[in-house]
């Protein structure tokens, strides 16, 4: 039994004409018969790999990705999601560091004749471990301290509850139409937008690369109903000189990847009328909170746990100077993933997970939810002393001029922690390097001060819309 597959057979029989996904441009439609036939054709394509193995699946294109997830599970196969990369090196390591026995490679945004190549590795590949009821799930690529590639395993029934969880938490149902603005083969993507035409039959709405403005044109066009995005999609949008206009129809936008601020919610819901629901989720755990009322970035929480999930606060350790009603937040849930493949690492097993970040729970008087405030695990160690970068990131953040900063350690060659750099993005009215230092020289003692300061327009930003770390550690980053 594999409860995706089981669904989408069902869907399959009660109505194959049912269209599953719409380019946002143009006439193109896909229905459950044709994600179907492209599924079967898929499964020939990928015949010659072992069942039980991982194939790395490379890309997100809409019914494409849809019908590759399909013909892997129907074959017994384990996908590692990994984005379109187009270096044979970076495709090479994953495929060893995660044991491949093949590689699907997803072509253009729309299939045509040559939509898939299939490709089979020198190796015998790894033959994942049978999860329970033998349904396999996906692999989801995340990287370990050390920045090796490693994925988190999720089985098919941990994607399933997680579905279930959040179809029942946000009200979703198989009549929503969704744009698909986020990539499809990261862990928000995946449970927003992939999962529900499989599932329930709704309806995806894919726009255009490449265009900023193509998703609002297409949720325009195509009547979206739910709108998945991350924060600095929803910053472009505001900052616009005209804003693009949302449809009538959207009824639920919801936030993820990165912290929402104040001032971006406030600003969608002056622009548009529609608050911004905050979702919180992991790679490891799928959805944690929810905003079901909305507006808890404004009122700086990220909501309250999703149906099923139970969220806790772990004591920070004896000595911390910090306020003892914080805590490392802890998630338990049926949808939390088996662990870390190929690497184990005990903060992840058994229906638990102990995560990297920081939390209080709040009350307003209308409810309980919870407040992140940061990451432990980007505590700094300089000179002995320990820094909460979000301090210092505050500090700054407080100057007129500057949207936002990030601090962090410049690594030497051997990897050891070294020099604190701090990089500020901001407008025309930013201070300049010199006024910068000194207003940290009276604000700051000795080893907090930064001992390089780069100043760029906007933070780097991954595809998930999340800080860029690793690119601000490249010593020739400007």
């Amino acid at each position: 039994m594999h409860p995706i597959l089981d669904c989408w057979d069902h869907l399959l029989r009660r109505d194959a004409q049912r269209i599953v996904v719409v380019h946002g441009e143009g006439e193109l439609r896909a229905t459950v018969g044709d994600v179907d036939r492209l599924a079967r054709d898929a499964a020939r394509r990928l015949s010659s790999l072992p069942a039980g193995g991982v194939v790395l699946l490379e890309g997100d294109a809409g019914p494409g990705f849809l019908a590759a997830l399909l013909a892997c599970w129907r074959g017994g196969l384990t996908p590692a999601l990994a984005p379109a990369s187009g270096q044979e090196t970076t495709r090479a390591a994953l495929g060893q560091a995660l044991g491949c026995c093949g590689v699907a490679r997803l072509i253009g945004d729309w299939p045509a004749d040559e939509w898939l190549v299939c490709t089979r590795a020198n190796t015998s590949g790894t033959t994942m471990p049978a999860p329970p009821g033998g349904a396999p799930g996906v692999l989801k690529l995340t990287s370990g301290s050390s920045g090796a590639p490693r994925a988190v395993h999720t089985t098919a029934e941990q994607l399933a509850a997680d579905d279930r969880a959040l179809t029942a938490t946000m009200g979703l149902d198989e009549g929503d139409r969704i744009l698909a603005a986020i990539p499809l083969n990261h862990s928000y993507g995946l449970a927003s937008v992939a999962l529900p035409p499989l599932v329930r039959g709704a309806a995806i709405v894919q726009p255009s690369r490449g265009n900023p403005f193509a998703p609002a044109q297409a949720a325009c066009r195509h009547q979206v109903t739910f709108l998945p995005t991350t924060p600095a999609y929803l910053a472009a949008l505001v900052a616009a000189r005209r804003p693009p206009p949302v449809p009538s129809s959207l009824r639920l936008v919801i936030s993820a990847g990165a912290p929402l601020t104040a001032a971006t919610a406030e600003a969608f819901r002056a622009t548009y009328g529609l608050a911004v629901h905050t979702f919180y989720g992991s790679s490891e755990t799928g959805g944690i909170t929810f905003d079901r009322r909305g507006g808890a970035a404004e009122r700086g929480t990220v909501g309250e746990p999703v149906e099923g999930v139970e969220v806790s606060l772990q004591p920070l350790s004896a000595g911390d100077r910090r306020d003892p009603g914080q805590g490392t937040v802890v998630v338990r849930s049926p949808a939390v993933a088996s662990g870390y493949f190929p690497t184990v690492d005990e903060r992840l097993g058994d229906g638990r997970f102990v995560t990297g970040d920081l939390g209080r729970f709040s009350d307003d008087g209308r409810g309980v939810e919870l407040a992140l405030l940061g990451r432990t695990d980007r505590v700094l160690n300089l000179r002995g002393r320990k820094l909460d970068p979000r301090e210092l990131e505050s500090i700054v953040e407080s100057l007129s001029g500057v949207r936002e900063a990030a601090a962090l350690q410049i690594r030497g060659e051997d990897g050891a922690p070294g020099a604190l750099r701090l990089v500020v993005a901001g407008d025309a009215d930013l201070p300049d390097a010199a006024r910068l230092r000194d207003f940290l020289h009276r604000r700051l003692p000795p080893h907090e001060r930064p001992r390089s300061v780069v100043f760029v327009t906007e933070l780097p930003r991954n595809e998930r819309g999340k800080i860029d770390f690793a690119a601000m550690q490249r010593p020739d980053f400007r």
